[in-house]
């Protein structure tokens, strides 16, 4: 009964995502990182994926951080952070969703704080 359950669940959560709403959504009843809380650092093994929404069937093929890159953290919502990565080596920018279990505090972030 419970491959049943999953299977009719499936293709809503993977295969008929609306990523534009749901990011929209995600970023207005999500929970807010303070600035001044929002560094963070990619740890696991091998490349942590961006998506442009906290699905994974949103994903950004070839957008990706790997483990000791540092990112700066917005919104956290149903196991996704909200983050932006700065390469250090050309300044390109990079936005989107990744694991929040693919990230890990640093102490620091962009604000002081209050």
């Amino acid at each position: 009964m419970a491959a049943a359950l999953f299977l009719a669940v499936a293709p809503y959560a993977y295969g008929n995502t609306n990523c534009g709403t749901l990011d929209k959504q995600a970023r207005q009843s999500g929970t807010l990182i303070l600035g001044a809380e929002s560094g963070r650092i990619a740890v696991g093994k091998g490349r942590a994926q961006f998506y442009s929404a906290p699905s994974k069937g949103c994903k950004e093929a070839g957008i990706f951080v790997v483990p000791g890159n540092t990112l700066n953290a917005y919104v956290e919502h149903g196991g996704f952070t909200s983050v932006m990565f700065i390469n250090p080596k050309n300044n390109s920018e990079a936005t989107g969703w990744v694991e929040s279990i693919r990230l890990k505090e640093t102490g620091y972030g962009i604000a002081p704080s209050q």
